[in-house]
């Protein structure tokens, strides 16, 4: 993340290194590439945590990644991710396994991402150019109870 300093970022990289964790950098690889083949994701204030979370993948805060700024998106006040508030809490949880237990809110992430857990999960995309379509299309009218009940999602 931009707002860890080098210094900062060796040391966890020296940290990763030694407890067998593999760490990214942004700038070589594509986020969603990264998530995909990773089961833990341990960063600070980051959407990443968001994205780690509905793809299944155990997102971990860390306070001393965070810049000075605790739970900037309120990912952890939502449940959406684990918080450990020191290196070694980290560690703890990493040599324990439990981690592996750790499930996020679902209200948290339909708080994030309205559309989880509904038909439309995945789809989004699809939905909004079909209600584009039909809105421009401008020969039926469009309420919200077609959105709802899936009406333009065939």
């Amino acid at each position: 993340h931009p707002n860890i300093s080098k210094s900062h970022s060796r040391q966890v990289a020296k940290i990763a290194e030694e407890a067998g964790v593999e760490i990214s950098d942004p700038a070589r690889e594509f986020s969603a590439d990264f998530l995909r083949r990773i089961r833990y994701l341990v960063c600070g204030n980051s959407t990443l945590l968001l994205e780690a979370a509905l793809l299944e993948v155990v997102p971990v805060f860390l306070h001393s990644m965070s810049g000075g700024v605790l739970d900037y998106y309120g990912f952890v006040r939502y449940g959406i991710c684990e918080e450990c508030k020191s290196d070694s809490e980290l560690l703890d949880l990493i040599f324990t396994n439990e981690l592996s237990e750790f499930t996020p809110s679902i209200s948290g992430l339909n708080y994030f991402c309205g559309s989880y857990g509904t038909s439309f999960w995945g789809q989004e995309q699809t939905v909004a150019n079909e209600i584009l379509d039909h809105i421009l299309d401008e020969t039926s009218p469009i309420s919200f109870k077609d959105v709802q009940t899936g009406y333009f999602h065939k």
